[in-house]
């Protein structure tokens, strides 16, 4: 087992390199009994495969509840939050009760909303099964989303004790892993350039889907970073666009946050004219997570152009990277800035 106990603004312990199994059998989590109640909120794969196994740990059935979520788009969205809330109601919770998630990011995000704002919770403890989970818990950055999947709220909390066992993603479906293998590709342009040059490494190798050499190296690159915290993460403003588009219905979920997410960084470099080879990196990007990232040619670029800019203008400044694994901040771009953005873009799809 390897521990970790720091603090960032409040104390997290992490363990890692550790089965769940393993530190069920061992009394880790046996500590959970002293609160009045446990409130543990997951998906349905971790509640099949973790129900038996925890709630062993308690002499009453009065002491826990199970909340499984729903395990789609909703599952962080505002509606299904306050459902939950609604449930808190129905089992009359006591105060001092502890919450546990486990699951995908997703559950991060609406526990740790929960704890933050419920009079009755008072201790987080989170089981990531993917290592998206997993970072956007060390970073504690907590969204909920409305309908339309745009995030509307924003808190900060992290876990009192997050425990990341990667076998966990056995319980999740792949296509998750191209997610994952997103978070860990965005922490790495905006903090971490040697962590996107172990990622383009491993990728040659058979055994690229392991998530598990890059713990560490994660760990050290959230907990040491020093800079500015922005209103929302690198590419959402960008990718928010796309949702005022009648267009967009032509890109999926996945598609709508890369192409974001690319669109924000050829301009952070034709700002910030540090040397990259973008095109090699989005190739490379495209073939590992299998999605086509062309715009629909329905989606004319003077619209996404003034949607994009109007989306930015909601915000004081915007966030660039002035040299990749590292950022700033600048001037909200115009219109005709962002066209030239985003012709250059289809080009280097095209010629791609």
């Amino acid at each position: 087992m390897r521990k970790l106990r720091i603090e960032k603004e409040q104390k997290i312990e992490i363990v890692y390199a550790e089965s769940v199994n393993r530190l069920v059998l061992q009394g880790f989590f046996d500590h959970i009994n002293q609160h009045s109640c446990v409130l543990f909120v997951c998906t349905q794969p971790f509640y099949e495969y973790f129900y038996e196994k925890f709630t062993t740990l308690f002499s009453s059935d009065k002491k826990f509840h199970w909340y499984i979520c729903p395990n789609n788009k909703r599952l962080q969205q505002v509606e299904a939050y306050h459902e939950i809330l609604d449930f808190i109601e129905e089992v009359n919770l006591p105060s001092d009760t502890l919450i546990l998630g486990g699951g995908k990011a997703e559950i991060y995000h609406v526990c740790g909303q929960l704890v933050n704002n419920s009079l009755y919770l008072s201790t987080f403890i989170y089981l990531p099964t993917t290592m998206s989970g997993f970072v956007d818990s060390l970073i504690g950055e907590t969204y909920l989303l409305n309908e339309k999947t745009i995030p509307v709220v924003k808190q900060y909390v992290l876990p009192d004790v997050l425990v990341y066992d990667t076998m966990l993603s056995e319980l999740e479906k792949p296509q998750l892993w191209a997610t994952s293998f997103y978070s860990l590709v965005n922490l790495a342009v905006t903090k971490n350039a040697d962590l996107l040059r172990q990622l383009y490494q491993a990728s040659q190798s058979v055994n690229y889907k392991n998530f598990s050499p890059y713990i560490e190296t994660v760990i050290k690159t959230v907990l040491n970073d020093n800079q500015v915290t922005y209103l929302i993460p690198f590419g959402t403003a960008f990718t928010k666009a796309f949702y005022h588009l009648g267009e967009a219905h032509y890109l999926n979920m996945a598609q709508k946050q890369y192409i974001g997410f690319f669109i924000h960084l050829l301009w952070s470099k034709k700002v910030g004219n540090f040397n990259f080879e973008y095109e090699k990196f989005y190739v490379w990007f495209e073939q590992i997570v299998a999605q086509d990232l062309s715009l629909p040619e329905q989606m004319l670029s003077s619209d996404l152009a003034e949607s994009i800019v109007t989306e930015l203008d909601r915000q004081e400044n915007v966030a660039y990277i002035k040299e990749i694994g590292s950022l700033g901040v600048r001037k909200i771009p115009l219109i005709e800035e962002m066209y030239e953005v985003i012709e250059e873009y289809r080009t280097i799809k095209k010629n791609s």
